[in-house]
């Protein structure tokens, strides 16, 4: 009993261990592309610690217009803690060809982190290559990662703005099918808006939404175009003078279609692949050693990549002779956005009960196939387990270990034992703690169960309704620490999240069927009407702050301020109702 509490107390340990949030130090930028003498924006970002002894690159062939500025992130989802520190450099290229962003360092802890280097194409001011899509100012695209895949490996499809004109907001009219496909919406994807030059001219781009594509089966997938309205900024004659504004039109706009063959897995396959096509890395926390014959260890197992989750099963466990293993149980499972991927975390347990004393080496090892070789990679990992002697003897079930001799015989039985006559334990107070504890103890774990299974009858969305004020605060926490370091476009992005998530989760609107009308008749049903309006003009301020480059000062604080009276107004309107 003490060796399984200790299991339970190792693995308990462990797991935190296991699912602790990666420290990364990344750099990235908002252009990959650009015309000589454009300025553009590179950022050094460390993930989930805290940073000191920062040191920039050289910025050969460019110059530094301004920077570094600094900001910190923190954010809690579903408990657990991530932060990000960052330095943003605004820079300029001066020369043409290609031209390399090196390594930045920062320490972290003990260890020191790098960043990889960044190459930038810079073109001549007066390369011009085909005109834009038609010559247009503003036009959208489907962008996909890859047209061959693999059954199982995740594609990435994201609808594209490209526009040289101010874009206040886009709604989707029209969402094409996905056939013979898993699909999920990367909902938390960072949707900030960056540079791209696209037949030999300069657009900002913007990915409106990104889906994650898994195939289902082997064979060519057709896509069809996507209709995506935007609210088009432009200046209007008539209302020139000093009451002037821009004026907003509409416009339907339809992208291109995408086709994509899907390749059957290739053969042979090795003998413990179980279907997951993707990245995927292993690592395995080893049991405490040394171990006792029949009695139970834990192995974990943790398996992380970006393939479809519902093709991530148990990696196969091979154990030598004299060691016995019961089949791998999920202990947890999570999936979700990883540097723009959707990306699974699951940990299997497996027991294993050693059956005979001795050195054991166990070899554990996860197949899967990498879609960019077209080859079955294996992860392997190697470690020892001593087992020593135990209480029992398997091959005699009942007899002591210190009852078999060395040569595994019998002892003799003992003789002139005297055997006592205990005390009369019936109708003494223990004897009634004896027959009532049990049944309370099993009257309150019905209890328990009963509550567990009521809980886990309520609707994933009813939860979500009801967390609905909670969330939406928390974001507003964060987007106000934002506006604190002013840092905007983060700001307005947060203060977007927090607006768009509140109203989607209050009233169940599912993310794909959030529109303006929408918002509004929902609003208006529940007997907010004074509010409806109101919000559809918060959710229109921080699109036109996001998607047409206003993510300033200017009226930043009253935007926040708006949420939250509109939030805590209907989140009144619904306690009184």
């Amino acid at each position: 009993m003490r060796r399984l509490a200790w299991t339970g107390w190792m693995w308990l340990m462990g797991l935190p261990i296991l699912l602790a949030a990666d420290i990364r130090f990344e750099a990235s930028t908002d252009a990959r592309e650009v015309f000589k003498g454009s300025a553009f924006e590179v950022t050094f970002t460390l993930y989930n610690s805290k940073g000191t002894a920062f040191r920039p690159p050289q910025f050969k062939n460019l110059k530094v217009i301004s920077g570094p500025s600094q900001s910190m992130q923190t954010s809690i989802v579903n408990g657990v803690v991530s932060s990000q520190q960052s330095f943003s450099y605004v820079v300029q290229a001066v020369t043409t060809g290609t031209v390399v962003v090196g390594s930045a360092s920062i320490t972290a802890g003990n260890q020191t982190y790098t960043t990889k280097p960044i190459t930038i194409n810079v073109l001549a001011n007066n390369a011009q290559a085909a005109p834009g899509k038609k010559g247009e100012d503003v036009f959208v695209k489907l962008d996909v990662s890859t047209t061959s895949a693999f059954i199982g490996q995740q594609i990435i499809l994201d609808y594209k703005l490209f526009t040289k004109v101010n874009v206040s907001n886009f709604e989707l009219q029209f969402e094409p099918s996905y056939p013979n496909s898993y699909a999920e919406n990367i909902a938390s994807y960072n949707l900030s808006q960056h540079r791209e030059i696209y037949e030999g001219q300069e657009y900002v781009t913007k990915v409106m939404r990104r889906i994650a594509l898994f195939p289902q089966q082997a064979g060519p997938i057709h896509i069809e175009p996507a209709v995506i309205s935007l609210g088009i900024e432009y200046d209007d004659p008539r209302y020139r003078g000093f009451f002037f504004r821009s004026q907003l039109k509409m416009v339907n706009l339809t992208t291109n279609d995408v086709d994509i063959s899907v390749r059957s897995n290739p053969v042979p396959e090795p003998d413990d692949f179980a279907g997951a096509v993707g990245h995927f890395t292993m690592q395995v926390d080893q049991p405490a050693s040394p171990a006792r014959t029949e009695e139970a260890v834990s192995i974990l197992m943790q398996v992380k990549g970006d393939g479809d989750e519902k093709r991530l099963m148990a990696p196969r466990l091979v154990l030598p002779e004299g060691l016995e293993g019961y089949d791998p149980k999920v202990k947890s499972s999570q999936t979700g956005d990883e540097d723009g991927r959707l990306v699974t975390t699951r940990i299997f347990e497996y027991l294993v009960v050693p059956r005979r004393t001795g050195t054991y080496t166990i070899r554990p090892s996860f197949s899967f196939l990498d879609p960019d070789s077209s080859i079955y990679v294996t992860r392997k990992d190697s470690f020892r387990l001593e087992v020593l002697q135990g209480a029992l003897v398997s091959s005699n079930p009942g007899v002591r270990g210190d009852d078999v001799s060395d040569d595994g015989e019998l002892r003799y039985l003992a003789t002139g034992i005297k055997l006592h006559q205990s005390a009369q334990l019936w109708g003494r107070p223990l004897h009634w703690i004896l027959v009532v504890f049990p049944m309370v103890l099993s009257l309150g774990a019905i209890l328990y169960r009963r509550r567990q299974w009521q809980e886990g009858q309520v609707d994933a969305g009813i939860r979500r309704q009801r967390q609905a004020v909670k969330v939406a605060t928390k974001r507003l926490t964060q987007a106000q620490a934002l506006l604190d370091v002013k840092n905007y476009g983060a700001f307005y992005e947060e203060v977007s999240r927090a607006s768009h998530g509140y109203v989607s989760d209050k009233f169940r609107i599912p993310v794909a069927d959030l529109t303006k009308d929408r918002v509004n008749r929902e609003i208006t049903a529940y007997g907010g009407e004074t509010f409806a309006g109101d919000f559809v003009h918060l959710l229109q301020t921080c699109e036109r702050a996001l998607y047409a480059g206003m993510a300033n000062q200017e009226n930043a604080q009253e935007t926040y301020d708006e949420a939250v009276r509109l939030i805590s107004g209907l989140e009144l309107v619904g306690k009184s109702s």
